[in-house]
């Protein structure tokens, strides 16, 4: 029989080996971003090389990828589109709702 000790340390390892397969499994597919501020790229997912600064910067990115987002709401509606550039408040954030491509390189500065 196990003792009270052996026991829990059987489970520590075993916790912590489920939380660092765990934290793989999120790795493998989103590499390469980086998010500053509450919200800040909150849905993405498989979407690499995206920086967003910023509350809710990047909010809805799921898949886009090497896209830049710097201020409050910016590119907050994008989902899928890449290599965006949009510096300042709410700069791009209705770039879905204006029916533009995705993919399609687009630069906004300073501009609601």
């Amino acid at each position: 029989m196990f003792s009270h000790s052996n026991t829990a340390s059987f489970f520590s390892v075993l916790i912590a080996a489920l939380i660092f397969s765990l934290s793989l499994a999120g790795v493998a597919g989103a590499q390469g971003n980086t998010s500053l501020g509450a919200g800040a790229l909150a849905s993405n997912t498989t979407g690499q090389y995206n920086t967003a600064s910023g509350f809710d910067a990047l909010f809805s990115n799921t898949t886009g990828s090497s896209n830049t987002a710097s201020g409050v709401n910016a590119l907050a509606s994008n989902t899928t589109g890449a290599n965006n550039t949009a510096s300042g408040v709410s700069a791009l954030y209705l770039i879905v709702r204006w029916g533009m491509e995705p993919g399609m390189r687009r630069v906004l500065v300073n501009q609601s």
